[in-house]
């Protein structure tokens, strides 16, 4: 299963590209639950989908750079250089993300980095 889950998610990072809201919500379960961890969890789909709408509305580009992924059974942790852009301005976010997959989909995505940081590039 770590094969198919290892692809599941390099698949669902390469998604945000494109910033298609379809695209992206189409890899997570119905009971998904997102948790940015320096804020409160987001719990069912229709709330990610709500989150994540809002949060490519803000950007031009948004790319998720793998740069390490390991995986065991059902679970696949990345490193990530998360990169975002707006009105000619870019920034990077390191990024570690934790994916719980079953039955083909993300059932759980818990994603660690630094809020300070974030205030720093975004609010500035």
């Amino acid at each position: 299963m770590s094969a198919d889950s290892e692809r599941l998610v390099r698949d669902f990072c390469a998604t945000w590209r494109k910033k298609n809201l379809d695209a992206i919500m189409a890899f997570l379960s119905d009971e998904c639950v997102h948790h940015n961890m320096p804020i409160k969890p987001l719990v069912g789909k229709t709330a990610v989908r709500e989150f994540v709408a809002d949060f490519i509305s803000r950007w031009d580009t948004i790319e998720f750079e793998i740069q390490h992924l390991a995986s065991g059974g059902d679970v696949v942790m990345t490193e990530r250089i998360d990169r975002f852009a707006r009105a000619g301005k870019s920034f990077e976010l390191p990024v570690a993300g934790v994916f719980e997959i079953a039955h083909g989909r993300i059932v759980a995505w818990r994603d660690y980095w630094d809020l300070e940081t974030w205030k720093a590039r975004v609010v500035g």
